[in-house]
């Protein structure tokens, strides 16, 4: 029995961090609309179901803190600029998930997860080390915008999916992966509201 437990140890993944963080603001006009939802909705979510695929696990609680410092206008229309959401997961693992609107220097997209036995680390700002980055660029080509950065998966995703619709097999996502990931979007407003943890699971 120790060693079975030792090795399913072994196996256990214990943090995941993710950085999603969108080269231009959005104009104040997709703010005023009152239709589109703020960052945890339009940008954040993607993230969120990425902790949980890549986890295997579900969120149970969230903890978010935001901020409009550098475009404070955003403010009236119930959004923020930037915002960390801390996650706990239901196995025992955590997370963070970093979110911004406006980092002008690139389309920034990475995603690291920490186990006992090792850590993974997926996405750069280039296909090189960057060295320098600011609003001009940097040392080496950046990604500009997210049509270039998942070209290739967006090609794989639609591919699967008629592959699957074609020949009568379940798709890899459901309806209820959606939900799941709504819920913590929902979690992680009402603690930006609160500035208190908030548990996943309440639409």
């Amino acid at each position: 029995m120790a060693a079975r437990t030792k090795r399913d140890w072994s196996k256990k993944v214990v943090i995941f961090k993710s950085v999603g963080r969108d080269r231009d603001e959005p104009p104040l006009v997709a703010l005023q609309s009152g239709i589109n939802g703020m960052l945890f909705y339009a940008n954040t979510i993607h993230d969120f179901d990425l902790a949980r695929w890549m986890m295997r696990d579900e969120v149970s609680e969230v903890h978010t803190y935001s901020t409009v410092a550098i475009r404070p206008e955003v403010a009236r229309y119930g959004d923020v600029v930037a915002g960390t959401v801390n996650l706990k997961y239901s196995r025992g693992a955590i997370g963070n998930i970093e979110s911004h609107a406006q980092a002008v220097y690139a389309y920034d997209v990475r995603t690291e997860v920490l186990g006992s036995k090792g850590a993974v680390f997926v996405g750069t700002v280039n296909k090189a080390s960057a060295v320098f980055l600011s609003k001009d660029g940097g040392t080496q080509a950046l990604e500009d915008h997210f049509l270039s950065r998942f070209a290739d998966a967006y090609v794989l995703e639609a591919r699967d999916f008629v592959h699957n619709v074609l020949h009568d097999k379940p798709l890899r996502i459901t309806g209820e992966d959606g939900v799941k990931s709504l819920e913590i979007a929902v979690a992680a407003e009402r603690s930006h509201k609160s500035g208190q943890p908030s548990a996943v699971g309440q639409l």
